[in-house]
């Protein structure tokens, strides 16, 4: 820089770090080129190599963390967990289960209930697997975020290091000086154009990141309790089709018991008539036999009592017949 009693701060100038192509002097507001003409005034041309040396270095330091934070951003353990949930889930199938081998012999519920139990444990490792994973991806994020500011921060630092740069070529005539410095800016845009692709990189990096943290949330949200739901009902719906199925099977095995049983109630029930029809029968015998006993009785008393009196009555005196006289 050139000597003077003030020194111009270095203007930032308000482009994206997403846009390719630097707006000219001509399109920054008022006090935004005034801002670059005064900084274009002080560069020292006959020290080029200082000229940004130290955004530079920022950025080249920068790049080696956010390269070693790339590397890191393996998506293989996220889709992994996903494959093996994605695994365990068809492995429970209800559907499949209530039609194999086994629930034909032993009953639908039983294969269902077994296909669940064999699941769960898988299911419920895969959630807290992918749960892992979300953590970690939300870090990962966070920290792709800030490089991505500090990316964009320091691309305004090269665009306006450019741009000034540019304004004090056309102030500068041709000479040998003036060919080191345009070299020293060609650096720059070099520079400039790393860290635009960067940025590129890091919102892609960024945006994969957050699809992945999406996938695991509605994974975590709506699938696996989905499918934990669809087993509640899948193992309600066969337990009241084996509910039905038994009490169908125990009506079938009772029915002719139970028909057996109402013919005997029926005959037991007939036979008890009978026998109290006869029983009373007999009583009514016995009860006119009784009656009989007591008239005759009754009868040969009369005539004793009727054979004691005559006896004990006098007869009657009959009168001697009188002889007529002659």
């Amino acid at each position: 820089m050139s000597a003077g009693a003030a020194v111009a701060p270095l203007p930032v100038l308000r482009v994206d770090a997403g846009e390719a192509e630097l707006p000219e002097l001509s399109a920054l507001p008022p006090e935004a080129a005034q801002a670059v003409e005064r900084y274009a005034a002080q560069i020292d041309l006959s020290q080029p190599a200082a000229y940004g040396a130290r955004c530079q270095q920022e950025l080249g330091t920068f790049v080696t963390l956010a390269l070693e934070q790339m590397a890191q951003a393996d998506p293989t353990p996220v889709t992994g967990a996903l494959d093996a949930l994605c695994d365990a889930v068809r492995a429970a199938d209800p559907v499949r289960a209530a039609r194999g081998l086994l629930s034909r012999l032993l009953g639908g519920t039983w294969a269902v209930r077994r296909a669940y139990r064999r699941a769960a444990p898988q299911v419920s490792a895969r959630a807290d697997e992918l749960s892992d994973l979300r953590v970690r991806l939300l870090r990962d994020q966070a920290l792709l975020r800030r490089l991505l500011e500090k990316n964009e921060a320091l691309y305004r630092r090269l665009a306006g290091y450019v741009v000034c740069g540019r304004q004090r070529l056309r102030m500068q005539g041709a000479g040998e000086e003036r060919e080191r410095f345009a070299r020293r800016l060609s650096d720059l845009e070099l520079t400039r154009t790393a860290s635009l692709q960067l940025t590129a990189q890091l919102r892609l990096l960024l945006g994969a990141e957050e699809t992945a943290s999406e996938r695991i949330e509605a994974t975590l949200r709506t699938t696996i309790p989905l499918w934990r739901a669809q087993m509640m009902v899948a193992l309600g719906l066969s337990n009241a089709r084996e509910a039905a199925r038994l009490d169908e099977a125990t009506r079938r095995a009772l029915e002719p018991q139970l028909r057996a049983g109402a013919r005997h109630l029926s005959r037991a029930a007939r036979t008890g008539a009978l026998r109290e029809a006869a029983a009373q029968g007999e009583a009514v015998t016995r009860a006119l036999q009784e009656a009989r006993g007591a008239l005759l009785l009754a009868a040969g008393e009369t005539a004793r009592a009727r054979a004691t009196q005559a006896a004990q009555t006098p007869a009657p005196q009959t009168p001697a017949p009188q002889t007529p006289t002659s």
